[in-house]
Formats: C-alpha cells, sequence, structure tokens
C-alpha cells in the first residue's frame, strides 16, 4: 500500500513511503503520510482501499488528523477487520507535526511480542 510514515521528514528523489504492516503476517496497517493526493488500492477481495489526502505535497510531510469512512481516527495504525472490509482513509496534513495525534499509549500499535 502507499501511504508515509508520520511525523515524516521529506524525503529526496528516488525514495517512496508506504504504509505498511507491524507484522508482514497480520493485515493491520500503520499510517504515514501519503504522498498523493488520492489513491484507490482494490484488493483482491473485491473492497477498496481509498485514500485521501487533499493537502499531499513535499512541505506537508506531518499527518494533522485523520478520519476512517468519515470518523476522527487518532490512531496511527488501522486493525486487521477494517483493512478486510474496505476503507476510505481521508488525512489532513500539515507542514509541521501534530504531537497529539497518534501519539496516546493507547494510539499506538499493539505490539504482540511484549
Amino acid at each position: 500500500m502507499t501511504v508515509a510514515r508520520s511525523p515524516a521528514a521529506a524525503e529526496g528523489p528516488g525514495e517512496h513511503r508506504a504504509n505498511y504492516p507491524q507484522n508482514p503476517a497480520r493485515a493491520e496497517m500503520l499510517l504515514t503520510t501519503p504522498l498523493f493526493p488520492r489513491v484507490v488500492l482494490h484488493r483482491g477481495n473485491g473492497v477498496d482501499i481509498v485514500i485521501e489526502a487533499p493537502e499531499a505535497s513535499a512541505e506537508n510531510a506531518y499527518i494533522a488528523g485523520a478520519r476512517v469512512n468519515g470518523r476522527q481516527w487518532h490512531k496511527s495504525w488501522i486493525p486487521e477487520r477494517i483493512m478486510n472490509q474496505g476503507v476510505v482513509l481521508r488525512f489532513d496534513l500539515d507542514d509541521a507535526p501534530n504531537h497529539a495525534w497518534g501519539s496516546r499509549p493507547r494510539d499506538l500499535p499493539v505490539d504482540r511480542h511484549k
């Protein structure tokens, strides 16, 4: 999937950012700053993952807020059950970090190795 990290440093030519699983054996996705204003991923199971970030640019490298299927989202990850149903992820981006977004202990990804 294509999106990037939060907070994110601007990356140089040839570098890319991506949403990625915390654990490759599971479908939870860590959220990162999108590079493109809109991307639609068509999954093999027939559902779509839509990523919207109207302010996406090299300068707006930080997630200021997010919505999942229209609802405010404070976690820095998306659980497998939502990813498997299809989802619309909408990101609000900014040129400065929002230290409040995704930083509370309950907003961090679950560490199943503890």
